[in-house]
């Protein structure tokens, strides 16, 4: 889809924006529709092929569309039919949460003609589709939205009973209002220590279309937190709400919304006068803290320009973009490292349309600050495009990507080829070169002339040659060959393969052992392998079980399912056998009951030979066995066990826990390499919140010390660190209590500590000590940790009742090993620092000082 959406800027001849309309279809709220895109519909070469219909509405109409299609991704526009013409007022793509269908709701804001546009997603959609006109009902939960102001804090709790995402009704959020002025630069942070947090921020247009602006998950980078810089878009309300990565998750939280400083002028650039500047401490930093300098350019569009960094003191890199969107930058084009290992950048930039740019000058990692130097060069327009070869079916040829060939806004040399193939051939086409990554891109012939991309491809041909499989519509193609980065050039190869039809699947029945061989004869994949193929019937939730052996050559096993003549691929395996044999070993669980097919091939095409098939069902997933705290178990893996993603067999065990409970879970076996996995049960399955490899010296034992995040039936996994391994084991749980309370310090005191192994342990397996003082409001405190032993990372917050909530960190602040914070409180009272390590498991002594810091 991206390549689709990107084709515009390097489309072959030809390809020139047409439209064509076909009268709407009026429609009414209650109504249920059935349709088809295809030759003869409305039409725009950004779009593809589109249905209109209209509605007549009264003023706050509640409206609700819904499309549906097995055909293709569906996507769809709504729009007001006012005076200027069309409005578009809200638009979707998978808002029913399902993958390729559409929900789109919207208010009408005035009485009048509103017109619903059906298509598919990135203009791709053709193939018949199902729509729904309602009128919606008034939700049951309606979220009662808070306020918070800019600069100021609000502490909240995430519950059951907070309201549901419409488009996610397992997910809970907190809402809170704030007001903004159009480009005002702003910071949002949440934090937890019960969930992991996500935040978003959301503005309601006049039409009733609540859009989310912008997302983040882990923007603080420390796993759990979230942070977004944002740019209000226009003086109004706008909207943060608090939600959670996982569905049901709850718990306290934190949420502060702070100014930003702005971003300075940026300085004029002259075209070809070199310029020199310096990063340092005090400039303006990039999403992710890298400084930077910023320097106004004025393009034309088609104008071709080449930036050029230097340094003597770091790797410089150069970003290009305009101002402005909800994170206050658009970035269009980034580079880095023009001469291999060395301090040089070079970038490359055609825009598509006239404008005022920003350049951005920085080092290429955050703590690099020093001299540079910047010039930027008019290379002048592109060149004409040489008209198109042309290849056939089954040939191949040699080319050369060189000066006087197709040149791309991206600066990328290319060479095209049509071909023309018929309805329903499937082809395979390669290009090759020893001196370049080659890049493949294969677009198809519309009816009005232009050309829409079908394919792309970088590296399917394996290592930097570039294979791509097409089963075609009839019709012309064309061939673009060119390089996956800008100015390459050099001698390629260019074939085009008729693979012939799809293997007929021979039926096999479950449990069957099968002798088979791949001969040079056999059909072929898409990516020219030769492969069998075996039809089986699974029911939902069945565990099948599939092995291939071959003393001929190493065996690859794939599931996939027909859908006409594509395919979906489900599940492979290559050495799943785990024995360091060339044998697949795959265990397919069916998420809906039907008819399936096993591909068995060579993981080498050019390897033929031999091979047995064994097939088995091991019937749905053994249920876990309840885990009482202080209980010690002796089990065994073995064939029949649970199976992981990964191909391990595993045993489940559960047990209830509350939050801030602390416990430890020890593995042990003399039969193989156990791997610990502690996760919280959920509808989605297993949410990992700890694992464990090698505990001991000895690398067979496993063990994990977890402070609960919250009340949970939680799950444990018994397996083996490698897949095939089997044997023995013990597993003991081991209720520690609750974490120790915090000890007591004065502000201008320094404590000499010790991490070790009887130390409470957090959720990424870090040991950690608690510190409790009292601060007074407005009196700057400096907290300081150093060690020798292991790298310090210290967190700084307040605890209510048994639960620690974050509110700042830090890591390397001091210097490279040793953490700072620097805060002023806003209220008097107890907070709490932690001082831990940085990895899980390090332990050693530190010193951690909390003193009052000169007020400026």
């Amino acid at each position: 889809m991206a390549a689709a959406s990107a084709a515009a800027a390097g489309q072959p001849d030809g390809a020139a924006a047409a439209a064509a309309w076909v009268d709407p279809i009026y429609v009414h709220l209650g109504e249920a529709v059935t349709g088809t895109l295809a030759e003869g519909d409305s039409h725009t070469d950004e779009d593809g092929f589109l249905d209109r219909y209209v509605l007549d509405l009264e003023v706050g109409a509640q409206v609700e569309v819904v499309m549906r299609s097995a055909a293709f991704d569906t996507f769809l526009v709504a729009g007001f039919l006012g005076a200027e013409g069309f409005e578009q007022i809200a638009l979707d793509d998978d808002g029913l949460g399902e993958g390729l269908n559409s929900r789109l709701r919207f208010r009408a804001a005035e009485a009048g003609r509103y017109e619903i546009r059906a298509r598919g997603f990135a203009g791709l959609g053709a193939g018949e589709y199902a729509l729904r006109f309602s009128e919606r009902a008034p939700l049951d939960v309606v979220a009662p939205v808070g306020s918070i102001a800019v600069g100021g804090a609000v502490t909240g709790a995430l519950s059951a009973d907070d309201a549901a995402f419409d488009w996610a009704e397992d997910y809970r959020y907190d809402a809170y209002r704030f007001r903004a002025h159009q480009g005002e630069p702003l910071e949002a942070v949440v934090r937890s220590s019960e969930f992991d947090t996500t935040l978003m921020v959301m503005s309601e247009s006049r039409w009733g279309v609540v859009e989310q602006l912008t997302f983040d998950d882990d923007g603080l980078g420390e796993g759990t937190d979230s942070r977004i810089r944002f740019y209000a878009p226009s003086d109004g309300d706008y909207e943060l709400r608090v939600s959670s990565f996982g569905p049901g998750q709850t718990g306290a939280y934190r949420l502060a919304l702070n100014p930003r400083a702005a971003w300075p002028e940026p300085v004029a650039i002259t075209l070809g006068l070199p310029m020199s500047g310096e990063i340092g401490s005090g400039d303006a930093v990039s999403d992710d803290d890298r400084p930077f300098d910023a320097y106004a350019l004025t393009a034309a569009a088609g104008q071709r320009f080449e930036i050029l960094a230097n340094s003597p003191a770091f790797p410089t890199s150069i970003e290009i973009g305009r101002l402005g969107g909800v994170n206050g930058w658009e970035p269009l084009a980034y580079g880095d490292n023009y001469l291999a290992g060395q301090t040089s950048s070079r970038l490359l930039f055609s825009p598509t349309e006239a404008g005022d740019y920003v350049v951005r000058i920085g080092g290429s990692e955050p703590a690099m600050r020093g001299e540079y130097s910047l010039v930027v060069n008019d290379r002048g327009p592109l060149p004409p495009t040489p008209p198109p070869g042309s290849i056939s079916v089954g040939d191949s040829l040699a080319g050369t990507l060189a000066e006087g060939d197709g040149v791309t806004p991206e600066e990328k040399y290319f060479d095209e080829f049509d071909v023309r193939a018929s309805a329903g051939q499937r082809l395979s086409v390669t290009v090759r070169s020893d001196v370049f990554d080659t890049y493949l891109e294969i677009y198809r012939r519309q009816d009005d002339g232009t050309y829409l991309i079908a394919v792309s491809d970088d590296d399917g041909g394996g290592d930097l040659d570039s294979r791509s499989g097409l089963t075609t519509d009839g019709g012309d193609y064309r061939i673009r060959v060119t390089s996956f980065a800008a100015g390459e050039a050099g001698y390629y190869s260019l074939a085009v393969r008729d693979l012939g039809p799809p293997a007929p699947p021979s039926p096999m029945a479950l449990g069957q052992a099968v002798e088979g061989a791949i001969t040079a004869s056999d059909y072929l994949t898409e990516t020219e392998g030769p492969y069998d193929s075996y039809g089986f019937t699974a029911a939902e939730g069945e565990r099948i079980q599939f092995v291939a052996r071959s003393e001929a050559f190493d065996t690859f096993l794939i599931v996939a399912r027909r859908d006409g003549e594509r395919f979906e691929f489900l599940h492979y395996d290559d050495d799943g056998m785990g024995d360091g044999t060339t044998n697949s070993r795959l265990t397919f669980i069916p998420e809906e009951a039907g008819d399936y097919e096993l591909w068995v091939m060579p993981l080498d095409p050019a390897t033929l030979g031999a091979y047995s098939l064994e097939s088995r069902n091991l019937g749905p997933t053994p249920s876990s066995t309840p885990l009482a705290m202080g209980a010690t178990v002796s089990g065994e893996l073995r064939e029949g066990d649970g199976l992981s993603a990964e191909g391990t067999t595993y045993d489940g065990y559960t047990f209830q826990g509350a939050a801030g409970q602390r416990i430890l879970l020890n593995m042990y076996s003399a039969a193989f390499d156990t791997f610990l996995l502690l996760g919280m049960h959920g509808e989605d399955g297993l949410n990992a919140i700890g694992e464990n490899d090698d505990f001991t010296p000895q690398e067979t034992s496993s063990s994990i010390t977890m402070t609960l995040p919250r009340d949970a039936l939680y799950e444990v996994w018994a397996t083996s660190h490698a897949v095939g391994e089997t044997g023995r084991y013990s597993l003991t749980l081991t209720d520690l209590g609750p974490e120790p309370e915090p000890g007591s310090l004065l502000v201008g005191s320094t404590i000499r500590g010790t991490l070790g192994e009887q130390d409470p342990v957090g959720a990424d397996g870090a040991y950690f000590d608690a510190f409790r003082f009292v601060a007074e409001a407005g009196q700057p405190i400096r907290i300081t940790a150093t060690s020798n032993a292991f790298d310090t990372y210290l967190q700084l917050g307040r605890m209510d009742g048994r639960v620690f909530t974050v509110d700042q960190e830090d890591d390397d602040g001091l210097s490279d090993l040793n953490s700072l914070i620097s805060f002023t409180p806003e209220t008097a009272g107890p907070y709490v620092v932690r001082v831990r390590s940085y990895a899980s498991g390090e332990t050693g002594a530190y010193v951690l000082t909390v003193e009052d810091a000169p007020t400026e």
